[in-house]
């Protein structure tokens, strides 16, 4: 598990997570970037495996450390995950909705964002992947880079594909509806439109219903209100809530959340809140208004609940 935290602190939910983590895996190796508080690091020790290294190579980074910290033949499965979700459903249950399922690794979600692949905060790695040449070159050749957009489409996207290209399978655990994708496709949309603004002429209007990028959403964001669906998505990622990047009110979202599961969001409104002046809006993510006369649409595109 990859932790980071600003402030040095752990939040209630990565404590929750760390939790939930040592009770369903045999070993858990934390690996921490932040410059932890002293009881910060007491809690994580006596919990887990605790490896601080510096801060470069985002979390990719921190999983090579922790990989190589193991001897990988030793376990049948091995998961990497990080920091940055709030955990909805026990690992039991996840785990018991997967084994089923024919794949080789697995992650809570799959995106078509930039290309197909298992969405890195969550993957299990099962032993058909541990035992293969390209899983063991991938990690092998991993460098810390510390560009959050070369680091997506280096590692998270490339993962997925080196070892699909080398014929092994890949899932996710959420399952969209059709439901899901019609919904999914009109917010990308939405956001398509608030990001480069309202098409002047009809061939303006084509491209964008042709545009490529419908189809390249996150399932993080574009359906993050499916976690209030009975826990279909069974997580919530932090990011949504600190960037809302979809424009789709997460405030909402969050309020929702905090009313359908107060166990699973206490503490998350104050940790965004104490962690927020590290997290500026990301530079190019600004969104144009909704034009009012769109606005009876992108109000039935917001967050809501089922």
């Amino acid at each position: 598990m990859a932790h980071y935290d600003p402030t040095g602190a752990l939040g209630p939910h990565v404590r929750r997570q760390v939790t939930a983590l040592a009770s369903w895996f045999d070993d858990l190796v934390v690996v921490s970037t932040a410059d932890l508080r002293e009881e910060s690091r007491r809690w994580l020790a006596a919990h887990a495996r605790l490896v601080e290294r510096g801060n470069e190579g985002y979390d990719f980074y921190s999983y090579k450390v922790g990989l190589d910290s193991a001897d990988l033949l030793d376990y049948d499965e091995v998961a990497i995950c990080n920091d940055t979700y709030v955990l909805l459903r026990d690992y039991a249950d996840l785990f018991a909705d997967m084994a089923p399922r024919p794949a080789d690794f697995w992650g809570l979600t799959m995106s078509n964002e930039i290309k197909p692949h298992v969405q890195s905060f969550f993957v299990l790695f099962r032993e058909q992947a541990l035992r293969s040449t390209a899983f063991a070159d991938f990690w092998a050749g991993m460098e810390p880079i510390s560009a959050r957009h070369k680091v997506i489409r280096r590692y998270e996207v490339g993962m997925s594909r080196r070892l699909m290209d080398a014929g092994l399978v890949a899932a996710g655990h959420f399952v969209p509806t059709d439901a899901d994708l019609r919904m999914a496709r009109l917010r990308c949309r939405a956001f398509l439109l608030r990001r480069y603004g309202m098409p002047r002429d009809r061939e303006g209007w084509r491209r964008l219903r042709d545009n490529p990028r419908q189809g390249r959403w996150n399932p993080t964001a574009g359906l993050a209100d499916r976690a209030l669906d009975q826990t279909r998505l069974p997580f919530a990622k932090i990011d949504v809530f600190r960037y809302d990047p979809y424009g789709l009110d997460a405030e909402k979202l969050l309020y929702l959340c905090e009313e359908a599961m107060p166990d699973a969001f206490a503490g998350v409104r104050d940790f965004l809140a104490a962690t927020a002046a590290s997290y500026p809006e990301r530079r190019g993510s600004e969104l144009r208004a909704i034009p009012r006369w769109l606005e009876p649409i992108g109000a039935r595109l917001r967050y809501r609940a089922p």
